[in-house]
């Protein structure tokens, strides 16, 4: 299939997280789709099962117990199977690079690494680069607002446990590293399109050059937008592709789908590349 068809190369984005993360934001742990060499699959079930039965029984666990540390000391193995999970792609990109190596092959970078230390540990951004010819992240800032709500939520039912969720964000963005607003402001409007930037400058800075960096800006996504002001205006629009433009994108898409998409948001993408070319209005 791959080589019947033409077409100019293939971008991999599912938006997918392996069991650890799972289990960790109240999830059952799933996605044990293959028994990989080197990883003990016994201890794997022993642990996966061990660390769901806490997720699901932390409300009975002492306060401040946290991320159940004893549980990942005693079995190792769980987070050697979720390493095996995320590398799974370079795979893909040996594989399709056999088919026909004339084509780009391109990973896709979900936007929770973006607000998620666990995923930021665990993807390997040179490891991306190294299994891809380009990389395209989509920071979608202004909806990113509730979905770190939605977030805080879920690890408010079991790693954060009776933490308070100002205390939980503030230690995040310091794991996190790039500038971010607070609980206050991105729940009404969602975060800056500066931080499109910074995603950028970031993803350029951890692929080392090795790969391209494509900035897929989020110009309507219908899925947690509870409390915004309102939906995305062209002002937005265009403040985040010359935020990513400044940041060295190498390209632009707009994501997710057109089904989503408002004219004048989708107007507002043609009138900035217009204005990014050089063109006169």
């Amino acid at each position: 299939m791959y080589k019947a068809q033409e077409f100019d190369g293939l971008l991999w984005g599912a938006e997918r997280r392996g069991p650890l993360y799972t289990a960790t934001a109240s999830g059952a742990p799933t996605c044990f789709c293959a028994h990989r060499a080197g990883v003990d699959w016994s201890r794997v079930r022993q642990g996966y099962a061990a660390l769901w039965r806490h997720c699901q029984n932390s409300t009975a666990a002492e306060p401040g117990s946290g991320v159940p540390m004893q549980i990942l000391m005693r079995h190792p193995e769980i987070l050697g199977w979720q390493l095996q999970w995320t590398r799974s792609y370079g795979g893909l990109y040996d594989y399709a690079k056999r088919l026909a190596p004339e084509r780009r092959f391109g990973l896709g970078l979900w936007h929770y690494w973006f607000i998620n230390p666990l995923l930021r540990a665990e993807w390997d951004i040179a490891e991306f680069a190294a299994s891809a010819d380009y990389i395209r992240l989509i920071p979608y800032h202004v909806p990113e607002g509730p979905r770190i709500l939605h977030y805080l939520g879920m690890l408010g039912r079991t790693a954060a446990l009776r933490i308070v969720r100002d205390d939980v964000w503030g230690q995040l963005k310091v794991m996190l590293g790039p500038e971010l607003p607070t609980i206050e402001i991105i729940e009404r409007t969602g975060l800056p399109a500066s931080s499109v930037g910074q995603d950028v400058e970031l993803v350029r800075r951890l692929s080392g050059g090795r790969a391209q960096v494509i900035a897929g800006i989020g110009i309507g996504i219908g899925v947690f937008q509870d409390g915004l002001k309102g939906p995305m205006a062209p002002t937005e629009v265009a403040a985040a592709m010359y935020a990513a433009h400044a940041a060295g994108a190498d390209g632009i898409t707009v994501s997710p789908n057109y089904a989503e998409m408002r004219h004048e948001t989708i107007a507002a993408v043609g009138e900035t590349l217009r204005s990014l070319a050089g063109e006169a209005p």
